[in-house]
């Protein structure tokens, strides 16, 4: 796995769970078909989420926190997502 990889899952994952939040408290649509997706995907992109957070530090640490690389960004993105998640845990 390279930055960009990261970077590129980083976004979806993000974006995956923005739409997720999104149709749970804005949309509030219960099609079968959105839940049967949301169910499939839900947790192998927490299991993601885990992983991405632990290759943005091992790239980080490897570039030296350089903000020239994605990973930094990746993780700071990451990051920011986890803790508006656990808002809405509470």
């Amino acid at each position: 796995m390279n930055n960009r990889k990261l970077f590129i899952l980083s976004i979806i994952t993000v974006v995956f769970f923005g739409l997720l939040f999104f149709n749970a408290y804005v949309l509030k649509s219960e099609s079968v078909l959105m839940g049967a997706v949301r169910e499939m995907l839900t947790i192998p992109m927490l299991l993601l989420l885990g992983f991405l957070i632990y290759f943005s530090i091992k790239f980080s640490l490897k570039d030296r926190f350089s903000i020239k690389k994605t990973s930094i960004w990746s993780l700071a993105m990451l990051t920011c997502f986890v803790i508006i998640v656990s808002s809405f845990i509470n």
